[in-house]
């Protein structure tokens, strides 16, 4: 069986690219790179929970995003498209949290559960979360993982050879 290679691009682009279309799009950048590292993930283990979680994240996110820019249409009902706006962004920013923090629960267990095996931390996961999976997915190999260690350097598989 073929193993899936996760996305490539280096963590330092992603933090990049996140904060110049974070500006025009909030963070849905950021929130579609998470489904596709929740996807690569379901892909690499079977699990689906991290997706599905990252998924009903990003659509609240998106109709929460859509709603307000509604709300800015002057002719869409002035005062009620902004008590519906106000209305609907309370309850969503809590769900958005909490699913945010439940999505990067799941996928910090899935990355670092075999056969991916990531030495991840949790405050880093915590703080950085989609940033410090892409630091670890970036130049992932399910082989390198089995055969030399992390630092780069071989691990010694029969002591007889020195």
């Amino acid at each position: 069986m073929m193993e899936p290679q996760p996305l490539r691009l280096h963590w330092a682009w992603l933090v990049i690219v996140s904060v110049v279309l974070g500006y025009w799009t909030g963070a849905l950048f950021l929130d579609v790179w998470l489904v596709l590292q929740a996807n690569w993930i379901r892909r690499a283990n079977g699990r689906g929970l991290g997706l599905k979680l990252t998924l009903w994240g990003v659509g609240i996110d998106g109709v929460s995003l859509l709603i307000s820019l509604l709300a800015k249409i002057p002719h869409l009902g002035g005062v009620l498209s902004h008590v519906l706006a106000s209305a609907w962004m309370g309850l969503p920013g809590w769900a958005v949290t909490i699913l945010y923090v439940a999505t990067i629960c799941v996928m910090y267990r899935d990355l670092r559960d075999e056969p991916i095996g990531l030495p991840l931390r949790p405050v880093m996961t915590f703080f950085f979360a989609p940033y410090y999976f892409q630091y670890w997915l970036q130049d992932y190999s399910f082989t390198r993982l089995r055969s030399p260690s992390l630092t780069g350097i071989p691990l010694i598989e029969n002591e007889q050879s020195l």
